[in-house]
């Protein structure tokens, strides 16, 4: 569960011609940078701060009532701010974090090994955590990319049918590939994000935007209810 901050972008209304500098990344004239190192590192290291259940669901764009349980955060964080608010309002969460700190609905473990079950979860969340960390990973050819992959199928498996997956940022790359008549994609932007220095960034690297909220919904097969 992590964060990015109005401060880390500004308006770019400067006038042409105004002085840029190369070493302030916040600079509306730092140019676009086709796999710039810089550009990838900030990329992957901007959403770092815990955020406040609020934030968080208004982000992924949920309706805390709405959001079918049980629900699993991905990427939890230390505090597990979510996992904690959604079992306080009487959901059933449980939350999966590196650091995640002792506690209830708590567990301190990897995404990649925590077993996820088949059609177990009503609601999979994570905020700035999993889909940060893929997109780092397809940006910087690490190999970890086809893990991440193979990982994000296996997130979409373990949705009971009609269940959904909440992320931010987007991953455009996979999710083209679902098979329409299983899936539903919807997107929501990023809107403090949007038209801003990492916003041009990002959409250079990869070809369209990806500062938006993205909800994948593992379709009933016909004839069944969710």
């Amino acid at each position: 569960m992590t964060r990015t901050g109005d401060d880390t972008t500004r308006d770019t209304g400067e006038e042409d011609g105004a002085q840029r500098d190369p070493d302030d990344p916040d600079d509306p004239h730092t140019p676009d940078g086709q796999g710039d190192p810089e550009a990838i590192g900030l990329a992957s290291t901007l959403f770092l701060t815990e955020y406040s259940p609020r934030t968080q669901l208004e982000v992924l764009h949920i309706s805390a009532c709405d959001l079918p349980a049980p629900v699993l955060d991905l990427g939890c964080g230390r505090e597990g701010r979510l996992v904690r608010w959604l079992r306080d309002h009487g959901k059933a969460a449980v939350g999966i974090d590196l650091g995640a700190e002792a506690g209830p609905g708590l567990v301190a473990g990897n995404w990649f090994e925590a077993d996820l079950g088949v059609e177990t979860w009503g609601s999979i969340v994570s905020h700035m955590a999993f889909s940060s960390y893929f997109m780092h990973s397809h940006l910087r050819h690490t190999g970890e990319a086809r893990r991440c992959a193979a990982r994000y199928m296996a997130i979409l498996a373990a949705l009971v049918p009609g269940g959904a997956f909440y992320y931010a940022p987007g991953l455009p790359f996979m999710e083209h590939v679902l098979t329409p008549n299983r899936f539903e994609v919807s997107r929501q932007p990023l809107e403090a994000l949007q038209g801003r220095w990492l916003d041009r960034v990002l959409a250079d690297l990869f070809g369209k935007t990806v500062l938006y909220a993205a909800r994948v919904v593992r379709r009933c097969p016909r004839g069944q209810a969710p």
